[in-house]
């Protein structure tokens, strides 16, 4: 490695040096080499040839615009998990430049999310761009010391392209440009608080999501851009992709979608819903949850009005199966409704489709359908929709299939998502970036929430599905022991919160409670409950209720019902209360079928442990278990 180069993470980024180089190929090489080594260390696979080919033009004409100057240069900066990198940060004093480059010839913008780039659809390089600079700009710890300006450079053409609607620097601009940052002794400094520092997110989805639509529907994915949401590029190319689609008539197509857990499958599925209907479209977005449908029906409408209310119509249930009504994906559900046509039906969360609803679904009357699912999130025995099940089912009604995976997580480190999976799969626990701690005290647990609440972090806590099963007839009732979670007496007789004086309740009512708790208005719960205050760590979700939604930190009670026994995970059926399903309940299933519960119960606790982004506190109510836990963590030095 050259003295003007460093790798100071191991992996990326890497920082230049560009007046201590040599400007020629060889040191081009040399760079690009160590860009596929250190992206391969950070994503776990090496990049492709049209990305080291990036690398490779962009470096080569930065490096002879830039010859002699002494600002240093961020190359390949990671955000958030790292799908979305931004190419270029070019250092100054107390102020730097975010750079996005291109190699493109030509291009013609399209929309706010796409533009067509030497004949090809590509994301919008001007809403890359401003994702970025939002980022670094509101909610990166850099910007305390820091500010920053932002470019898209296209280094292939030698006048701007004007149908772009950001600031755009052609080739032999950018010296220019970046001669107009400070430049002093102590950039070193500044770059280090770029390397060193991190994101931290304001606001949750659920907020963010209402305060882009009280501007209107028609900007959404601009608007929640500036909180921190905006789509990464392949989430964005893909939602270009399938409004392309529709622009140019084209019907029987089924998109397949996979995602891990965080990897922004209901942010991209909200954004092309919306971003459909403001283009004219017909478009329904379907769930299988109850408790996420009304929490975005009630966004929609307290952010909307009127117009809420209509949309709010759109968006409902995939699969319901009741005879009073019938979800999206049901022969019985009248699309003639809808005028006749329906563009688009989305279908977030469809891995917990029921096989009947897998096979009805293709066969709708909607030109496109796109399918969000993740096979590891399926909760109970009756949901089928795995990739297999859902491409079957696609080809044999007649539409012609896209699969596209999106890679990694966006908002919880990747690490943490192998850590989790390790944990529950291979008995493993590798280090995670986010913090893991084990409480022997379930008080101490709820304390540690309460204070993060009180710095202001956004908390949630989730509770596995056992020893009280919820009240259905009297759901907002702290009376009844049914809906008592946490303290004494409860349900099952289980008397560990005996002499503890706390009484912590099931989220219950999906109309009133959930949408007051995901927005965090604990005044509008304090009033529902006829509190004259409410503290936030007093309710807790099950899993049901956390699908889909994510906190900075969460505690999470690890019930008596997985647990670990003679060197492996072991189904406990006497404590689970969960009955959804039936005969395919996880409590008929433990007792019928424990190795399908086993892994239905995997998939639980895998939706509940990457639910956090900064932090996760665990409390087991099982002693054994806790202890192999602490063990594994220990051994991997999380503890």
């Amino acid at each position: 490695m050259e003295d003007c180069m460093s790798q100071p993470t191991g992996s990326i980024p890497i920082i230049l040096y560009p007046h201590k180089c040599r400007h020629d190929q060889d040191t081009v090489n040399r760079i690009v080499s160590l860009l596929e080594t250190g992206y391969t260390k950070y994503t776990g696979e090496r990049p492709g040839y049209d990305q080291v080919r990036a690398w490779t033009g962009s470096l080569t004409a930065l490096l002879d615009e830039l010859k002699g100057l002494r600002y240093p240069i961020i190359i390949e900066y990671p955000i958030l998990g790292g799908l979305d990198r931004i190419d270029f940060i070019i250092v100054g004093s107390g102020r730097a430049l975010i750079v996005e480059a291109k190699g493109w010839r030509s291009v013609k913008t399209r929309s706010e999310l796409h533009v067509v780039a030497d004949g090809k659809i590509e994301v919008n390089p001007c809403y890359q761009l401003n994702s970025y600079y939002a980022k670094m700009t509101y909610l990166h710890s850099a910007s305390r010391i820091l500010s920053f300006d932002a470019i898209v450079y296209s280094y292939n053409s030698n006048i701007p392209w004007t149908s772009l609607n950001c600031k755009v620097v052609p080739r032999n601009g950018l010296r220019e440009v970046v001669k107009a940052l400070p430049l002093g002794a102590d950039t070193d400094s500044y770059v280090s608080a770029i390397v060193d520092g991190q994101l931290e997110l304001s606001s949750d989805l659920v907020t963010s999501l209402s305060k882009a639509l009280e501007k209107g529907v028609d900007n959404v994915a601009t608007e929640l851009v500036s909180q921190g949401y905006g789509l990464v590029g392949i989430q964005a190319k893909l939602v270009a992709d399938i409004l392309s689609a529709l622009e140019a008539g084209q019907s029987g197509l089924f998109y397949l979608v996979e995602g891990t857990s965080g990897s922004g499958k209901t942010l991209m599925a909200l954004t092309l819903f919306l971003e459909a209907i403001s283009r004219g479209y017909t478009a329904l977005l379907g769930y299988v949850n109850n408790r996420l449908v009304n929490i975005l029906r009630n966004t929609l409408v307290s952010s909307l009005g009127n117009r809420g209310h209509a949309l709010s119509k759109l968006l409902g249930y995939s699969a319901v199966g009741a005879r009073k009504s019938a979800g999206f994906c049901e022969a019985r559900h009248d699309y003639g409704k809808y005028g006749g046509r329906v563009d688009l039906l989305i279908l977030d969360e469809a891995q917990r489709l029921p096989q009947w609803a897998v096979k009805t679904c293709p066969s709708r009357p909607a030109r496109i359908i796109v399918a969000f699912y993740d096979d590891q999130q399926i909760l109970l025995g009756r949901e089928a929709g795995t990739s297999e099940n859902l491409k079957k089912s696609a080809i044999y009604a007649g539409r012609r299939v896209k699969e596209y995976a999106l890679p990694r997580p966006v908002r919880v480190p990747a690490d943490h998502i192998r850590a989790v999976r390790g944990l529950l799969w291979n008995n493993t626990f590798p280090p995670s970036s986010i913090e893991v701690k084990v409480f022997d005290k379930v008080t101490d647990l709820l304390d540690r929430l309460r204070e993060k609440y009180r710095r202001g972090n956004t908390i949630a806590l989730i509770c596995a599905f056992t020893e009280s099963e919820g009240d259905r007839g009297n759901k907002l009732s702290w009376a009844s022991v049914k809906n008592i979670r946490i303290g004494y007496p409860l349900q099952s007789g289980f008397s560990l919160y005996k002499d503890l004086n706390i009484k912590i309740k099931w989220l219950m009512d999906e109309k009133k409670e959930y949408p007051l708790y995901w927005r965090r208005d604990y005044a509008g719960l304090a009033k529902l409950y006829g509190m004259s205050q409410f503290d936030p760590v007093s309710v807790c979700s099950s899993v049901y209720g956390a699908q889909g939604m994510e906190a900075e930190y969460v505690g999470i009670v690890w019930g008596r019902d997985l647990v670990w026994r003679n060197g492996r995970w072991t189904v406990n059926p006497d404590p689970i209360t969960d009955n959804v399903g039936g005969k395919k309940s996880l409590k008929n299933l433990a007792k019928n079928n424990p190795q399908v519960a086993l892994e239905l119960l995997r998939n639980r606790y895998y939706i509940m442990l990457t639910r956090a982004t900064k932090g996760i506190y665990l409390f087991f109510e099982d002693n054994e278990t806790e202890h192999y836990v602490k063990q594994l963590l220990t051994k991997s030095g999380v503890l």
